[in-house]
């Protein structure tokens, strides 16, 4: 890529930041943040496109920054490159409320909690992937995407309609990629939830049973695979606890301090997992500051 254009690319990164459904918040951080991070994710992006590539996916542990990034990169991807891009989130694909206290009955009363692998609808995810990209019989259509609202715990009343086909689809998701683990790491508690509540260890291997097999088959319809790589598990808890108390402070709703130290014992097992596993599963992967920065300047293409 010439400085011209490279230039060019950093400057539109700067304009989707602002035009984004997920703002990112004015100052220095914006600017670091489109362009050593957005604009270089977006010139990889755009080359994997002229390869083909269709489904981006972008795995990220629990508050680092992974829907900011997949809604931005959307939105610079329409902006700058002229393409019918939109980014979609596994948090929209949760079972209804009502399925997971199925689920809950039939399998372990954990899974009531929406988050982990078995608390989505995986099917409902791949039949929308494939309605977006898919050529309608008359040309363009509408695609139905539902939403999920947390706030109610519970699938939204009204689906988002999205004009199709679709040029690029950015799919995240905190456990998006991440593979199932080896048995005999299952055999220990990895903490008081799993103690508590787990001791059998039934919920755990039921998790790990739903990643070799459906989440392992969402994760071979991605074409290119982007990871946020934060540096542990106690960072990835840190910006989930800053992501809330931006949320009580706007007056957004947000869990107490005592209430996401509980929700992320919830993430912790397969966080961790993946924090030994995402980086050489990734086609890129991005060591992350605290600040949601790269650790290290990204290649350009």
């Amino acid at each position: 890529m010439t400085p011209t254009a490279r230039a060019a690319l950093e400057e539109a990164a700067l304009a989707a930041t602002q035009a984004s459904a997920v703002a990112v918040p004015e100052g220095p951080a914006r600017e670091r943040f489109a362009r050593e991070l957005l604009a270089p994710i977006a010139n990889a992006v755009l080359a994997q496109h002229a390869r083909g590539a269709r489904v981006i996916g972008v795995y990220g542990a629990q508050g680092s920054g992974k829907t900011t990034l997949a809604s931005s990169l959307a939105q610079l991807l329409r902006a700058h490159a002229g393409l019918n891009a939109v980014a979609l989130s596994l948090d929209d694909f949760y079972l209804t409320r009502a399925h997971r206290l199925r689920v809950a009955a039939r399998l372990h009363p954990l899974f009531a909690t929406r988050g982990v692998p078995g608390t989505h609808d995986i099917p409902l995810l791949l039949r929308t992937l494939d309605a977006l990209l898919a050529p309608g019989p008359h040309g363009d259509h509408e695609v139905a995407v539902p939403r999920f609202d947390k706030a109610q715990d519970d699938r939204a009343p009204t689906a988002l309609r999205l004009r199709a086909p679709v040029d690029v689809v950015i799919l995240e998701g905190w456990c998006l990629g991440v593979p199932a683990e080896p048995p005999e790491r299952l055999l220990i508690a990895c903490n008081a939830l799993e103690t508590a509540e787990d001791p059998g260890g039934r919920f755990r291997r039921c998790v790990n049973h739903r990643l070799a097999h459906d989440y392992a088959t969402l994760a071979r319809r991605v074409d290119w695979l982007l990871a946020l790589m934060v540096e542990s598990f106690e960072v990835s808890c840190a910006q989930r606890l800053e992501q809330e108390h931006v949320l009580r402070a706007t007056g957004r709703g947000g869990m107490s301090d005592v209430e996401v130290s509980a929700f992320m014992q919830r993430f912790e097992r397969v966080t961790r997992w993946a924090l030994c596993t995402m980086s050489e599963r990734a086609d890129l992967s991005v060591a992350l500051d605290a600040a949601h920065g790269p650790r290290a300047p990204l290649p350009w293409v």
